[in-house]
């Protein structure tokens, strides 16, 4: 096995540890990476996602991780301005703790991904960055930072710096002190969603004219409706703008889609059903055929060796009436 041949093995097999390791992803994660991939989404190629990254050989796992491929990107959202090359984000659903062992660990993630980069050195550490998203933060963990002189209040509301905890670049943003149209899905991926971010965001769903912008917002939308069924209702004077007409609304195209498929399916086995019976058909004409020949051929045998007609031979051996006439027309051919 060459050196390249080896490298593709490990590759390969990485892969299928990759598939192996993977754990369920909770409904908020799902809603989460579709907000990411909106706003990577008019980079192209230029930026990847990766989820669930194995950083190096084995575990641990970055919950993502972005790669900027090409050097003239220039970030829009000040979320993503600090970013470089290689980008540790780390998801927090308003539910799960951020404490200090969470700032500890994504500090380790950054470190394992540039000491386990294969070859050595490939990963240089200026182009790491480390990023926790939340919806509200720990009044707790920030003073305790505060105090220690170690958190840095940013410009932009809802962006924190932590430094003296790594020398890699380490933002917090608490998404619900994102201000500005251009933030409101962040806001909204939340169980105490705001009325005017859930517009913006139906809003920006409605306006998205391509396809896979679409399903990501309606992911988004769908998780929306699931964590804040009341802001609906008070938000509506329609059947339409329940949180059950939503769910309709945003699951209806999905319904559409499998009933294709469905369709697809049926049609796809009434073809085959019809090849089948085709097949079967001849199969049956065939043995048919094979049957008649076989009774002719012993029709022929009685009549040489018994000396007698063909009427006496069929009789002899029972031959129906409805079989006679192509008997006969098959022995004279």
């Amino acid at each position: 096995m060459t050196e390249m041949e080896r490298q593709r093995r490990i590759q390969e097999l990485l892969a299928e540890l990759r598939e192996l390791q993977k754990t369920p992803r909770s409904d908020w994660h799902i809603g989460f990476e579709a907000l990411l991939l909106i706003d990577l989404y008019q980079y192209g190629n230029r930026v990847q996602l990766r989820r669930e990254e194995i950083l190096g050989v084995e575990p641990p796992r970055a919950d993502y991780l972005i790669l900027v491929q090409d050097g003239s990107v220039r970030f829009e959202k000040e979320i993503f301005r600090s970013f470089r090359k290689f980008n540790v984000l780390e998801y927090k659903n308003p539910q799960d703790r951020l404490n200090g062992d969470v700032l500890r660990k994504i500090c380790a993630y950054g470190n394992f991904l540039i000491s386990t980069a294969n070859p050595a050195g490939s990963i240089p550490d200026d182009q790491v960055t480390l990023s926790v998203f939340r919806a509200r933060k720990n009044q707790k963990l920030f003073s305790d930072l505060e105090k220690r002189g170690m958190l840095v209040h940013t410009e932009v509301p809802g962006i924190y710096r932590v430094e003296k905890l790594t020398d890699l670049p380490l933002q917090i943003v608490i998404t619900n002190e994102l201000s500005g149209p251009e933030y409101a899905a962040y806001r909204a991926l939340s169980d105490q969603a705001k009325q005017a971010d859930v517009r913006q965001v139906m809003e920006n769903d409605q306006q998205a004219t391509d396809e896979e912008l679409h399903n990501w917002y309606r992911t988004v939308m769908k998780l929306i409706v699931v964590k804040n069924p009341d802001i609906f209702e008070e938000m509506g004077g329609t059947k339409q703008m329940t949180a059950d007409g939503l769910l309709r609304k945003y699951l209806k195209e999905d319904m559409e889609q499998y009933d294709k498929e469905i369709k697809e399916l049926k049609e796809q086995n009434k073809q085959q059903e019809k090849q089948y019976k085709q097949q079967i058909s001849q199969l049956e004409k065939q043995n048919q055929q094979l049957a008649l020949q076989t009774t002719a051929a012993m029709l022929k045998n009685m009549m040489q060796n018994a000396k007698c007609t063909l009427k006496q031979a069929m009789d002899t051996l029972g031959i129906p009436a409805k079989d006679r006439k192509k008997l006969k027309a098959l022995l004279e051919s």
